[in-house]
């Protein structure tokens, strides 16, 4: 559901119940940090755009959207390729 309207996804792609209207995206921020890189934005533009960016549009500066001392440590690792290999929650591997 989306709000009121039914929503079906198929291929990648999200629309209304009556196939009339397309519904939205159905892209992971890490897919989309890849096809980013893939058509020339800078691996470094890219990943602020997936971090500081939405943190600061937020508000959240203080506690997410970058590395140091004193901040939630949501972090991902990924191997060259962009794809995710590790997961960490307020410093805590939840998924390797």
């Amino acid at each position: 559901e989306l709000g009121p309207s039914q929503v079906f996804v198929q291929e990648g792609v999200a629309m209304l119940r009556d196939g009339t209207s397309l519904a939205g995206g159905t892209a992971t921020l890490m897919t989309v940090v890849r096809t980013a890189i893939a058509a020339g934005v800078s691996p470094a533009q890219a990943v602020q755009s997936a971090t500081s960016v939405p943190a600061a549009l937020l508000d959240l500066t203080s506690k997410v959207g970058s590395v140091k001392e004193g901040m939630r440590a949501d972090l991902v690792v990924v191997d060259r390729d962009y794809f995710v290999t590790s997961v960490f929650r307020c410093g805590e591997i939840v998924r390797q």
